[in-house]
């Protein structure tokens, strides 16, 4: 019940296309990814939906929800399939990292027992505000990004290995560069989710 039937097809374009276009090693971070992405989704879900009550049930992603999420590191390896350089690996494993930090900061997040902050004015605001932080919701943003930059490099380690027993050392700093684009990217989303995104009200079911 996390994805409607489009979202699923979606989903199944995106691995398909990393998979073709780049083989395992790319392929299986962007499943790492996906799936990590459903778990910290699930955890807890019943409670988050009780949190998040004035804004309803969540609803099941669409596929043009589920590109917004991974569409772009499935475009960064069909162009780097496409141009035949292998140098794009780093902007994949930027684009996976922050893609997961949004995710884990906002579903780990809304489950801090003290109200977020609206990032544009640092008020409260209920959980799942659109534009809302928590010190959680950080944390859990950089444990998310470090987590799959550490990952781009075993993977890229293990395919060096394969080829000349040792270990990718022009990408030790790509944990920290994860990290710093990932914690970057999500901030920017939390910020235009603060000051563009519209929320509106139903008379009828008397929810956001």
């Amino acid at each position: 019940d996390l994805l409607t039937r489009s979202g699923q097809a979606a989903l199944w374009a995106v691995i398909l296309a990393v998979f073709v276009a780049q083989g395992w090693v790319w392929g299986a971070l962007v499943v790492l990814s996906i799936l990590a992405a459903g778990l910290v989704t699930l955890f807890r879900r019943p409670y988050k939906a009780y949190l998040t009550g004035l804004y309803g049930p969540q609803a099941a992603l669409n596929w043009l929800q589920v590109s917004a999420r991974f569409g772009w590191p499935a475009v960064v390896a069909l162009l780097s399939a496409a141009v035949q350089r292998t140098d794009y690996w780093v902007p994949f494993v930027g684009a996976l990292a922050t893609a997961s930090a949004d995710i884990w900061a906002t579903e780990l997040g809304m489950l801090q027992r003290t109200r977020p902050l609206l990032i544009t004015t640092r008020r409260p605001a209920p959980h799942g505000t659109p534009g809302a932080i928590s010190l959680l919701g950080i944390t859990a943003a950089l444990g998310a990004a470090w987590l799959f930059g550490f990952l781009g490099l075993v993977l890229a380690s293990l395919r060096t290995w394969q080829v000349e027993n040792g270990i990718q050392r022009a990408l030790l700093w790509l944990p920290l560069s994860a990290l710093l684009g990932g914690m970057i990217g999500c901030l920017a989303d939390s910020l235009l989710g603060g000051a563009a995104q519209a929320i509106y009200y139903c008379e009828f079911c008397k929810r956001y």
